[in-house]
């Protein structure tokens, strides 16, 4: 979770984005004397951690057993099932992978 103390202005950067926001965020970082750049800083560090913890569950996301490495054939695996069953039931719901929570790239070797 963010922390208040890392978002408080410091020095400078070296790179510049700009961020619109509303008139009320900008006012509530004034006032809480928040740094842009650090709060962004962190939010991405929190979309990362959440992003990895998407990549590599704890659980199967077909029947909740606890997840190992598959390995999937040319260098791929998965920590999202437990079993190659468990991927065939997954993906068999929706065999072109439009609306499935697990998505990664499909190779085809002749």
């Amino acid at each position: 979770m963010v922390e208040l103390s890392k978002i408080q202005k410091p020095e400078p950067k070296d790179v510049i984005i700009t961020v619109r926001t509303t008139k009320e965020n900008k006012e509530w970082m004034d006032k809480n004397n928040i740094s842009p750049s650090l709060f962004f800083d962190e939010a991405i560090i929190d979309l990362k951690a959440k992003m990895k913890g998407n990549i590599n569950r704890k659980n199967c996301v077909v029947c909740g057993k606890p997840t190992k490495e598959i390995k999937m054939g040319i260098g791929m695996e998965t920590f999202s099932f437990c079993c190659q069953k468990c991927i065939k039931t997954y993906v068999a719901n929706d065999p072109k992978g439009e609306g499935l929570e697990v998505r990664g790239t499909r190779i085809y070797v002749k």
